[in-house]
């Protein structure tokens, strides 16, 4: 698995729902990831905190997005 930063919430989802990156993880306010949260459901994508709780969308959050399988990895993954 590698890591790409590029800086940008909107680049990194954009860059998931085309299929060039499975998963983003970062510290977001809810300006950086409501607008993309829409397209990550409609396209079939899971999001949360990075508890695996759904997301308050007021202040920052350590916010978790990926397709399906692997969200339930980067999870496992995070309660190492």
């Amino acid at each position: 698995m590698g890591v790409r930063i590029t800086g940008c919430a909107g680049l990194e989802m954009i860059a998931m729902l085309k299929g060039n990156h499975i998963g983003y993880l970062s510290n977001l306010s809810p300006w950086d990831y409501a607008a993309g949260c829409v397209l990550l459901t409609e396209f079939g994508f899971f999001y949360s905190n990075m508890n695996g709780e759904q997301l308050a969308f007021h202040g920052r959050e350590l916010f978790v997005a990926a397709t399906p399988k692997a969200f339930q990895q980067i999870h496992s993954f995070l309660e190492i």
